[in-house]
């Protein structure tokens, strides 16, 4: 006898898959009224191939008879089989034609199931035989987005991160403690124009000067970087009539990323408290999406970066990390983007370096945004301690 899922196929992908992340099936039928997103539909069977080397059927389905929609199912059952419906989400009908076969078809060996995708677990089920998978699947960053209509460009420039590195994890830490507090300098700084040289197996930096107050602020950063080792040598230089700040880096520095976007320090911080959480499946940092899933390499190409992306059991965790004070634009920037390419079930997240005023606060809540604000007072592990209150360990 085969098992067979029959699913009622939903705009959201996690709720088309949360049975097979669970059971074991021998075949998947999917039923549908309008006929699904080709490139997600893609995405979909591909995942379900690759991960359950299973084959993906869809059927489409009348949307206003319960009869006629339980006698199109019947159509593909056999007396030999037994059929699993999960009436998790999807279609009010389908749940009603599935009862409706349960009923009048007796004949045919089936069961009902429905989960709970929040907390990913089972709150019915009519028969007791639970098909547990011996090993969990999880879709990866890619994947998720992927079948959200989106495509991952590329994950930290290409760059693979290894956060329990050790020797990562001291250049993060040193780095974020230089800069932690004068969010608006470092801002300033990495925005001046700036040259990126290798001298005798010395890194040397080279920025420009142009503006009134460059000067001071370049100053405040260097003194930081200096009483931290992070910078060996600087010097104000005349190149072309214009005032350049020329440093060399100490041999203990390694990513570039940390020293040139001002916003990679508190990602990468970000990243690794998640990390040290031992709480989610993946966390990447400058995940760069083309919005419509077709890269065309053209310079009207949508596209946008998510700062960080982590998964947490199922569930995708899209964050953006504010190296200011956050604004009720940030909370909306990062909102739709979760919603879009993370599906219904994903989560917002807005991680900043300063306090939030108390209007921004209020708007986070109404908008089930998860704020982490004045990470710049936090130790690592009270920052981790944050997380984990709203990422409990599973």
């Amino acid at each position: 006898m085969k098992t067979y899922l029959m699913e009622f196929y939903d705009k959201d992908y996690l709720e088309n898959l949360i049975s097979l992340f669970h059971r074991d099936y021998d075949g998947v039928y999917f039923f549908h009224f309008e006929n699904p997103h080709p490139r997600k539909k893609e995405h979909l069977t591909e995942f379900i191939k690759d991960n359950f080397d299973l084959e993906a059927k869809f059927i489409k389905i009348d949307e206003n008879s319960v009869a006629l929609i339980a006698r199109q199912i019947i159509e593909v059952m056999n007396r030999d089989d037994l059929y699993d419906f999960d009436v998790t989400g999807g279609s009010e009908l389908f749940s009603v034609a599935t009862g409706y076969i349960i009923g009048k078809y007796r004949n045919y060996k089936t069961m009902v199931h429905q989960y709970d995708v929040k907390t990913d677990t089972l709150i019915y089920n009519n028969n007791e035989d639970v098909y547990v998978r011996k090993q969990s699947a999880a879709a990866t960053i890619e994947e998720i987005i992927a079948m959200n209509g989106g495509k991952v460009i590329s994950i930290s420039n290409g760059i693979k991160y290894n956060y329990l590195n050790n020797e990562l994890r001291n250049e993060i830490l040193r780095v974020w403690n230089a800069v932690k507090n004068i969010p608006y300098e470092w801002n300033k700084f990495c925005s001046m124009p700036s040259m990126y040289f290798e001298d005798d197996g010395k890194i040397i930096y080279q920025r420009k000067c142009s503006k009134q107050g460059d000067e001071k602020t370049v100053g405040r950063v260097m003194d930081r970087f200096t009483r931290l080792k992070i910078v060996s040598d600087w010097q104000y230089t005349t190149i072309n009539g214009k005032r350049h700040c020329i440093y060399e880096m100490s041999s203990g520095v390694k990513t570039r990323e940390l020293y040139e976007k001002s916003g990679s320090a508190l990602e990468m911080y970000t990243c690794l408290a998640a990390y040290e959480c031992c709480n989610f499946k993946d966390c990447q940092s400058s995940v760069l999406i083309d919005l419509n899933g077709i890269i065309t390499n053209i310079p009207a190409d949508p596209r946008n970066e998510i700062d960080v992306v982590m998964i947490y059991n199922h569930t995708p965790i899209f964050v953006s990390c504010k190296n200011t004070q956050p604004t009720k634009e940030f909370l909306y920037e990062i909102k739709v983007m979760a919603q879009q390419y993370g599906g219904k079930y994903a989560k917002a997240v807005l991680v900043s370096s300063s306090k939030a005023l108390e209007p921004v606060v209020q708007r986070a809540l109404e908008m089930d945004v998860i704020l982490l604000d004045g990470v710049y007072q936090h130790s690592l592990t009270e920052f981790k301690e944050e997380i984990i209150k709203h990422f409990p360990y599973l």
